[in-house]
């Protein structure tokens, strides 16, 4: 659902040709960046929110109790893959007008992400290592498992990073390229 949420956040302006509005506004390119980001992820967690009322009465009604940190882990982490995502498919959104391009891309980037951690293993030695600490997919899995690393927050911020510089600076090149 996350390439379908990211497809328009730029596309569609693109298309539309309000996307010259925004390039040329007195609100900076990051601004509007992290504002459509945070919109988009406030959608996305209003969405989840369901999930987590269940969750918390399922807990509640345990018996032995439950540790109510893995869960709340596992939440934080889903939010914290959902905004990597949604950023490099602002990104990815921010290149074409097409709305399906940007999906289908945005879905062939993720699917990347995710199989890095097996390319890391196919490949021996230092390159192989390095690309298995880029997998996304591993490091929401010791969010899962109840473990909080920092090196997994500092992965998950530089892709929500890396997505929000690449957009502003697609955009402020939309803005060099009209003048």
């Amino acid at each position: 659902i996350l390439p379908i949420l990211s497809m328009g956040l730029y596309a569609e302006e693109r298309k539309r040709g309000t996307l010259e509005l925004l390039a040329t506004s007195p609100i900076t390119n990051w601004a509007v960046a992290v504002g459509k980001l945070l919109g988009v992820l406030t959608f996305f967690i209003t969405m989840i929110v369901p999930m987590l009322v269940l969750e918390a009465i399922a807990i509640s009604g345990s018996n032995p109790p439950m540790a109510r940190s893995i869960p709340l882990l596992g939440h934080f982490g889903l939010i914290l893959l959902a905004a990597a995502i949604l950023s490099i498919g602002m990104f990815i959104s921010s290149l074409t007008d097409s709305t399906i391009l940007s999906a289908v891309l945005t879905f062939a980037v993720i699917l990347l992400l995710l199989l890095i951690d097996l390319i890391g293993k196919i490949i021996p030695g230092p390159v192989g290592e390095a690309l298995g600490y880029l997998s996304l997919l591993k490091h929401y899995n010791t969010l899962i498992q109840g473990i909080f690393d920092s090196s997994t927050l500092i992965l998950f911020a530089s892709y929500i990073f890396l997505g929000i510089f690449l957009t502003a600076q697609s955009i402020d090149a939309l803005r060099f390229q009209r003048q």
